[in-house]
Order: C-alpha cells, then sequence, then structure tokens
C-alpha cells in the first residue's frame, strides 16, 4: 500500500515527523534555521517537529474547499524564498495535490509526506512514497488503519536516511541487523 523498500514503526504519527527531521539533521540536509514550507491548514504535529528544531515555517495556503496544498503557492513561494530547504506536506482528509507540480517547484529540497490521512494514496497511479524522501504515518483510532488507537510508522526509499531514522528510533544505538549485538549498544545518532 505504501511502495517503501524501508519501513520502521514509531510510537505516533508525529513522533515518525521528528524521526524524518532528526534524520535529516543528522545528514545535513536540515538546519536551525532553515525555512520548511507547509500548508496551513493542518493538525498541528505536522510542523511543529520543525519548529522544535529550529525550523522556521513558511505557511501557504490551500485550495478553498479541498483542504489541498496550492501547487501555485508552493511554485511562488519557491520562486520568492530559494532558500528554502524542504517542506512537510500532509494529504489532509485524503486530498492529493498534483504532486509532479509539487517535486517539479520543490527540485532537490526534501520532502516529507505526512500520510496519517492517507495510508496507501497514490497520484496518478504512483504511491505518494515515491514522491517523498520520508512517508510518515499515524495510527491514531481517528485514522484509515489503526493499532488499538495508537501508534506510527516512517518509510523511505533511500538506505541512507533509513539507517540514521531507525538508529533514531533505536536510542541512538546501531539498530542494523547484519551488526554483530554488542554493536548495538554503541551510539550512532542522539536517539528519541
Amino acid at each position: 500500500l505504501i511502495d517503501v523498500s524501508n519501513f520502521s514503526l514509531t510510537n505516533s504519527g508525529s513522533t515518525a515527523i521528528m524521526t524524518a527531521i532528526k534524520s535529516l539533521m543528522h545528514l545535513k540536509r536540515f538546519e536551525r534555521g532553515d525555512i520548511i514550507l507547509h500548508p496551513v491548514t493542518t493538525f498541528p504535529t505536522s510542523i511543529s517537529s520543525a519548529i522544535d528544531y529550529g525550523g522556521i515555517p513558511l505557511f501557504i495556503d490551500t485550495k478553498p474547499g479541498t483542504y489541498i496544498v496550492d501547487e501555485e503557492q508552493v511554485e511562488r513561494a519557491i520562486e520568492k524564498y530559494p532558500s528554502i530547504k524542504g517542506m512537510i506536506l500532509p494529504y489532509l482528509m485524503g486530498n492529493i495535490p498534483d504532486m509532479d507540480r509539487v517535486k517539479s517547484a520543490l527540485g532537490n529540497r526534501f520532502l516529507i509526506g505526512d500520510a496519517a490521512d492517507t495510508f496507501g494514496g497514490s497520484f496518478d497511479q504512483r504511491p505518494l512514497s515515491s514522491f517523498s524522501d520520508f512517508t510518515c504515518m499515524s495510527f491514531y483510532g481517528s485514522h484509515h488503519m489503526t493499532t488499538a488507537g495508537v501508534g506510527g510508522g516512517i518509510g523511505t526509499n533511500e538506505k541512507d536516511l533509513d539507517e540514521v531514522a531507525r538508529s533514531i528510533i533505536f536510542w541512538g544505538h546501531d539498530s542494523r541487523p547484519e551488526q554483530s549485538f554488542s554493536n548495538r549498544y554503541s551510539s550512532q545518532t542522539i536517539g528519541s
């Protein structure tokens, strides 16, 4: 349903987004003071982790009556503020924008897809995960898929992002399965 080669469970969708932000920070793809694009219509924890880690949100509007990010505003924001480092994009209430247009506007900037409301969503017959660096999910009781009302997950197709994310989830330890058990007590990252 989400078509990622690497997937980890988290205790919530909010933690999945926080793990994505911390992973990008660890790999120097996001730093304190960086501008992050985000639609104004959202659930607060979609952007709060980026703010907690020093990101500066640049809010753009959604299309009236749709809750879908306005692709034209993505393009204008990137044009006006080329220093934008990336975007957190919630697919609110299952609504998906023109992802080709969003990705084209972002260029090489990162994209964290918040699929809490859109588990298994696709655009033009391609899974949403194919557009983002990370796809984050929530299994809270009000979402499409639930695990007793709690939990989340994070997926990526990038091996380096997966290794860092798994380490963060695993208290900063080396979580690669091919490593010896004793290596699990050496720290790779600052975990959660």
